[in-house]
């Protein structure tokens, strides 16, 4: 409870002076950027792909394939450079699906340098190989060598005139071509880092591809083993190189890949241009890569957001700031050819000071220089620099040699004359001096979702409030700063706090206070009434299939790929629950009620599980209602409709 109070002071005072005192600290801050001699950035930028038509000073990493290699003498001295190749599919001529031998056309055909192919080695090496019998690196290639579909064809997707044809992970010629010709072009181009990417490819994307589940594999599950093996086979043949990965969406998969140096996350804090993700998903995805980056792993942190503007680039880049470790840590915002640079990129902040700590959806981190602030509920970002001229930083935090002033509450001040703070830390009158502040802006508490199951014991989602704070008594101290003096509050499980101040006259103090609002509790509903997927209330737009699932709502369940494809129903009724399968590769459905959106259901999850609940926990006006699913695309991610819960 003690440590409940501490954090939950430390982020009160942090949310008065980062925007109560904003627009000052942030003046004094961009003057004082550079002037902090030998602070580092605690993230920098990272060219991913494509090449850039500003200064490359902007970059101090880049992932190139080998046609823009040419790029990597414009970075920076001492910049890490990362050699690309694609871990589950081939680059080739067209026309070979079949398993004909190329011909003098199909062999001289230039295509994409990204995967290991590339220099015009799918004919001699993979395609004609097979049908010669002839060894390659030591190993005679099969037809096992690729994914198939039912027809027996080779799974392939047409890119750019090229064709890339699926390469099945668990074989042991790729996985022995992989290791000796990526460790030739490492040597050819003085390269160290091999980076591998698609080690967490799409299922759907492969089934799209292959026309249904290919051949060698009957479920996702088994394939992603594969491809882990496969990172591990080249992690453990080239010890001598750093083996990096494309990870794509933060998650609970990234414990199977501890073994690699760095990883990608393709779709950090973002939906990849879809709504922006819910701020549970971004701490979830702030967690997996803290406990990444603090098991000594390399970091590339890209996001997609909806909108390309100064805000959303803040807001990422901020949440990127609070998984930040010494140089392990890079960015890119949106699209890969464009570099959209705010004043931040520059800021100095130096080594981080603390780890980031939560109260709700809004996190803080001290670094040496400055604080940032996230509040992922209303995704905004904030980096505030402390004054160049002094060694002391604002009321939030200690110098850099110290640590916050958790144990004793005792808040230390250093505001410059120029500033307006709207939290002012009164002279002591006693020796139970007490702090004068203003109404501070409310720090929102989790939300409560409360779901009830007819269905199976599988379903249900529930995510909890955050503990409720209780102040604890803090004795008087005799140093002559202002101490601050909690009044305690008897603990309860049935409200949320909110910070009030209570004005007094000028002469005098006020002891904040936490004064909790009652939650009113949400009526039990009169009925249920649950429509399967197939029932005739339903009308679904194209792009629908029916699918038969052993666990599912009676059986079966609707899968779409297609974006923007619907699914509507009418009801009567005052709230309702969603049924649905999620998984590691599944997206996201936009929720409408009578028109108005009033959610977005997620159906990401660590692993594959039928008969999961999203529950509506506001009450409708009694009456007639339509209800309308809008399924948001995402590589290839499908979605999914078991069933829908109506109460009365």
């Amino acid at each position: 409870m003690k440590k409940i109070l501490q954090n939950t002071t430390v982020l009160v005072i942090a949310f008065l002076t980062t925007f109560g005192m904003l627009e000052n600290v942030r003046s004094m801050g961009r003057e004082a950027v550079l002037s902090n001699t030998g602070a580092m950035v605690p993230v920098r930028q990272v060219v991913v792909y494509r090449h850039q038509s500003i200064a490359y000073d902007n970059f101090n990493a880049a992932i190139f394939a080998q046609g823009q290699l040419g790029d990597g003498s414009m970075l920076p001295a001492g910049s890490e450079i990362s050699l690309y190749v694609d871990a589950n599919r081939v680059n080739g001529a067209a026309g070979l699906q079949t398993g004909a031998r190329c011909t003098a056309l199909q062999a001289s055909e230039s295509y994409y340098q990204d995967t290991i192919t590339m220099d015009k080695r799918f004919c001699p090496d993979f395609n004609d190989a097979i049908l010669d019998g002839r060894a390659v690196y030591g190993l005679v290639p099969t037809e096992a060598v690729f994914l198939h579909k039912a027809n027996g064809e080779r799974c392939y997707v047409n890119d750019g005139g090229n064709v890339n044809y699926l390469i099945n992970p668990a074989s042991t010629f790729f996985r022995n071509y992989l290791v000796k010709r990526g460790a030739e072009k490492l040597q050819q181009f003085n390269l160290s880092t091999l980076f591998l990417d698609d080690l967490q490819a799409g299922w759907n994307g492969i089934t799209s591809q292959c026309g249904g589940n290919p051949k060698e594999y009957s479920n996702s599950s088994d394939y992603y083993t594969q491809l882990v093996g496969l990172a591990q086979y080249v992690n453990d043949s080239l010890p001598s190189y750093k083996i990096e990965g494309n990870l794509a969406n933060a998650s609970s998969q990234w414990d199977r890949f501890s073994f690699l140096d760095g990883a990608m996350c393709e779709n950090c804090f973002t939906n990849w241009g879809g709504p922006w993700p819910t701020a549970s998903r971004m701490l979830s995805d702030l967690s997996v890569m803290d406990k990444w980056v603090k098991s000594g792993h390399k970091l590339y942190v890209i996001s997609h957001p909806p909108e390309t503007s100064t805000a959303s680039n803040l807001f990422t880049f901020a949440a990127s700031l609070l998984a930040a470790n010494n140089d392990k840590v890079f960015f890119h915002f949106s699209d890969y050819g464009q570099f959209y640079s705010i004043p931040e990129y520059k800021y100095s902040l130096g080594t981080p000071v603390t780890d980031y700590v939560c109260s709700g959806s809004i996190c803080t981190r001290a670094f040496q220089y400055g604080t940032v602030l996230v509040d992922f509920e209303k995704r905004e970002g904030k980096v505030v620099m402390q004054e160049a001229s002094t060694a002391t930083p604002t009321a939030t935090f200690m110098p850099p040699t110290a640590t916050l002033i958790l144990p004793t509450a005792t808040i230390l001040t250093s505001i410059p004359a120029s500033a307006t703070p709207t939290a002012t830390l009164s002279t002591p009158v006693s020796a139970t001096a007490q702090v004068t502040e203003t109404t501070p802006t409310p720090i929102p508490a989790s939300p409560t979702v409360t779901p009830t199951d007819p269905i199976s014991a599988q379903v249900g989602l529930t995510e909890t409030a955050s503990p409720t704070p209780t102040a604890t008594p803090i004795p008087p101290t005799n140093t002559p700063e202002p101490t601050m003096t909690a009044t305690p509050i008897p603990p309860t499980n049935t409200v949320a706090p909110t910070m009030t101040a209570t004005p007094v006259p000028p002469t005098n103090t006020v002891v904040p206070a936490m004064t909790p609002t009652p939650i009113p509790p949400t009526a039990k509903p009169v009925s249920e009434t649950t429509y399967d997927d197939r029932d005739k209330a339903f009308v679904y737009s194209a792009g629908w299939e029916d699918k038969s699932v052993q666990d599912a709502y009676k059986g079966t369940l609707k899968l779409t790929t297609k974006k923007d494809s619907s699914a509507t129903i009418n009801f009567t009724g005052n709230s309702f629950s969603i049924v649905y399968r999620g998984g590691p590769n599944y997206g996201k459905m936009l929720i409408y009620v009578d028109g108005v959106q009033v959610g977005t259901l997620d159906q990401k999850l660590a692993k594959y599980i039928s008969q999961k609940r999203w529950d509506y926990t506001g009450q409708l006006a009694p009456g007639p209602h339509t209800l309308k699913l809008v399924f948001v695309n995402f590589k290839y991610a499908p979605g999914s409709l078991d069933a829908v819960i109506v109460r009365q």
